[in-house]
C-alpha cells in the first residue's frame, strides 16, 4: 500500500468526525485510518505516511471550510497545526509499537492511548505557542476520553476486522 493512498484515505475519512467537550477536540476517522494502515502494512514508512496524512487532513479541512464559509483566512494555521498531531502520533507509534522489542508486550490499547495522548499534548503545545488567542482550555478527562475512543476503535478494527495478533504487535522480527 502506498503512503499517498493511505494519506488520501485518511484525508477523506477525516470528514467524518465528532467533537468532544467544549474545547474543540474532535475524534476523526482520519487518524484511525492512518494507524490501522500503519499496523497492517509494516513496510509503510511511518513518518512519511504520517506527514502525508496530516497534510491531506489539513487540505480536506481547508476545502471544507472554504466550501462552508467562502474564506479560510482564520483557519489555515489552526488546521495546519493538526499536522503536528499526525506526525507525533506516527513517531510515537513507530517508537512504542513497531520498535518495541520487549518480551512482555503492553496491551495495544494502552500503548495507542499513550500515543494519542502524547500527540494531543504536542498539538496543544503548538497551539499555545502559535495561536495564543485561539487557545480553549481542554480538560484532562476530555483528552483522555478522545484518546480512549480512538484507541478502542483502532483496537476493534485490528482485532475483529483484520484479525491481527496483538501479542506480536505484527512487527516482531
Amino acid at each position: 500500500m502506498s503512503p499517498i493512498i493511505i494519506a488520501l484515505l485518511a484525508g477523506l475519512a477525516s470528514v467524518f468526525n465528532f467533537h468532544i467537550g467544549n474545547g474543540g477536540l474532535r475524534v476523526s476517522l482520519g487518524i484511525i485510518v492512518l494507524i490501522v494502515a500503519l499496523y497492517k502494512y509494516e513496510k509503510l514508512n511511518v513518518l512519511k505516511t504520517s506527514l502525508l496524512s496530516g497534510i491531506a487532513v489539513f487540505v480536506v479541512r481547508i476545502i471544507l471550510d472554504y466550501a462552508g464559509t467562502g474564506s479560510v483566512d482564520e483557519t489555515v494555521l489552526y488546521h495546519a497545526l493538526e499536522i503536528i498531531f499526525y506526525l507525533v502520533y506516527g513517531f510515537l507509534f513507530d517508537l512504542m509499537v513497531r520498535k518495541d522489542t520487549s518480551v512482555y508486550k503492553s496491551p495495544l490499547i494502552l500503548v495507542l492511548m499513550l500515543c494519542d495522548f502524547g500527540a494531543n499534548a504536542a498539538e496543544y503545545l503548538a497551539r499555545f505557542l502559535f495561536l495564543q488567542s485561539a487557545i480553549v482550555p481542554v480538560d484532562f478527562q476530555t483528552v483522555f476520553l478522545a484518546a480512549f475512543i480512538r484507541s478502542a476503535v483502532i483496537w476493534v478494527i485490528i482485532h475483529f476486522v483484520f484479525k491481527l495478533d496483538e501479542s506480536k504487535h505484527a512487527f516482531t522480527k
